[in-house]
């Protein structure tokens, strides 16, 4: 069972600052978050690691001492106060991290600590983003939260829609921010100013949109899809190597902490060798969701840009990016697919694309990979992946839980699917300070670029009548008994049409 250390528990970063000719004290993990100016001499604190007496100096009621339990569930993990450190200082820092033991590390090595100097600690990364509606509204909303721990600087923000939004341009006016009629004249009048940009756009404007944020000196945390093509996220990957700045984009479950804890368990060998990995997902989406943009179901824009709009490639493209990000094989890399079969299926007659999925990548490691996907249905079951290895197996599912399983059955960990969304932000924030922190990277988001394009260019959707079904009140096609084929396609571990299955 996994324990999770929240603020109970937290770990000291850059330990002290005194006499350089003592070296560094190693770092060390305590119940409490301090922060204190030290007046006394160093050897009374050497004393007092070595007789490990810490708590009856640090108390909650003396010398400053704050009960971690007196902060947020989710601390940010760099608290940044505006203190004057003329004295010898010492900052405690919250991390998120799980264990087999609450009083050990994990089974895959020493939670990772992140130092800070003393210079850091009035710094706030300056952020401007690109729209507060749409999705946009989202990382708006998870900004703010940033804005109000004292992280970041909310600098700048580009509103093409101020009549939609007035409650939101009331708070970026309260927030002190720069409202922009336009994301280009964001860059021109920003140019120099912001650490990061955020660009929670459509697919089309991916590219343009972090090569600008780039050239103004900024990094750049991009929606998923990196881009609509192989090609585009090359050219992303070369602006980052020119400019010196990185962009990380959007996938948020790969950010999320039990994600990473899995893939780790992965790479260390425990599990042996992947056999294969199979994901299956439903969410319905009806006439609205088709009707709220000029790209969505399209294959490629006015201008010949392409997009590829589609379940695979939207609202379920975190789950085949995890799929391959899990199947690879070291933390930091993504599989990579050499081949697809399987069938797309295409019920609503306005789309370019197809609305569900039913394909097998197979990876050069020789990994099949499922991936069953379906936006017509009259239910939702939200995305699971089930991971087969030669000892045993990985479960997890979206809004429910997680469990790691021995061959025989045995479980060996376990946990809760949180939203990772406030992992994502802060993760990007760090890395934005300059803090060796793992972010999403294009090298990995383009391994699902590469799936997209190529199941794109093998596979011709097929059109469907007979099997659909229309609900009147809201528009939404239902595919015959898709829910049960899913589920007999994971039992199988085959696709639809290998079990006998022919929608037309």
């Amino acid at each position: 069972m996994i324990h999770r250390q929240h603020s109970a528990v937290v770990y000291l970063a850059d330990v002290f600052q005194y006499n350089s000719s003592h070296g560094r004290i190693p770092f060390l993990r305590y119940k409490y978050i301090f922060i204190y100016n030290f007046t006394r001499k160093f050897s009374f604190f050497k004393s007092c690691f070595k007789k490990n007496t810490l708590s009856r100096y640090f108390s909650p009621d003396r010398h400053f001492g704050i009960p971690a339990f007196l902060f947020p569930r989710i601390c940010p993990r760099f608290f940044r106060f505006k203190l004057d450190f003329s004295s010898i200082g010492c900052i405690f820092l919250s991390q998120n991290r799980m264990t087999n033991n609450p009083e050990q590390t994990g089974p895959v090595g020493v939670p990772q600590l992140w130092p800070v100097s003393f210079s850091e600690v009035n710094m706030k990364i300056k952020v401007g983003l690109i729209g507060v509606s749409g999705y946009g509204r989202t990382h708006f909303s998870h900004l703010r939260k940033l804005f109000d721990d004292g992280s970041i600087e909310l600098s700048a923000a580009a509103v093409i829609n101020p009549d939609q939004v007035p409650n939101e341009l009331a708070v970026l006016k309260q927030m002190g921010s720069t409202v922009f009629p336009s994301a280009d004249a964001m860059f021109d009048a920003m140019n120099g100013k912001l650490d990061l940009v955020c660009i929670p756009t459509g697919i089309p404007f991916h590219e343009k949109m972090t090569v600008r944020a780039h050239e103004i000196g900024a990094n750049v945390l991009v929606e998923k899809p990196a881009a609509s093509s192989s090609a585009a996220v090359s050219r992303m990957m070369e602006s980052e190597k020119r400019s010196g700045h990185f962009a990380a984009v959007g996938f948020q479950h790969i950010y999320a902490r039990e994600i990473q804890f899995i893939k780790k368990y992965l790479v260390s060998g425990r599990l042996g060798s992947v056999r294969r990995i199979f994901c299956c997902g439903i969410w319905p989406r009806n006439d609205s969701y088709y009707a709220r943009n000029n790209w969505v179901g399209k294959i490629a824009a006015a201008d010949g840009t392409p997009i590829l709009d589609s379940p695979i490639n939207n609202a379920f493209a975190h789950y085949l990016n995890l799929e391959l990000f899990l199947a690879g094989s070291s933390f930091e890399t993504s599989a990579h697919a050499v081949s697809v079969e399987g069938a797309l299926y295409r019920a609503r007659k306005t789309i370019e694309t197809f609305d569900t999925c039913t394909v097998r990548f197979t990876s050069d490691g020789g990994i099949p990979i499922f991936t069953l996907l379906s936006h017509t249905a009259a239910q939702a079951d939200d995305p699971m992946i089930l991971i087969e290895c030669e000892n045993g197996s990985v479960y997890w599912k979206v809004n429910d839980s997680w469990n790691i399983c021995s061959m025989t059955g045995k479980l060996l960990y376990s946990g809760v699917v949180e939203p990772p969304h406030i992992d994502m932000f802060r993760d990007v924030i760090d890395k934005a300070s300059g803090r060796q922190v793992f972010c999403c990277p294009l090298s990995v988001a383009a391994e699902h670029t590469h799936c997209i394009e190529m199941l794109s260019g093998k596979l011709t959707p097929v059109e469907l009548n007979d099997s659909i079904t229309r609900i009147p009140e809201n528009g939404q096609l239902v595919l015959d008994r898709v829910e049960s084929v899913f589920t007999e396609c994971l039992r199988r571990k085959a696709l639809p049409a290998e079990i006998g299955i022919a929608w037309k």
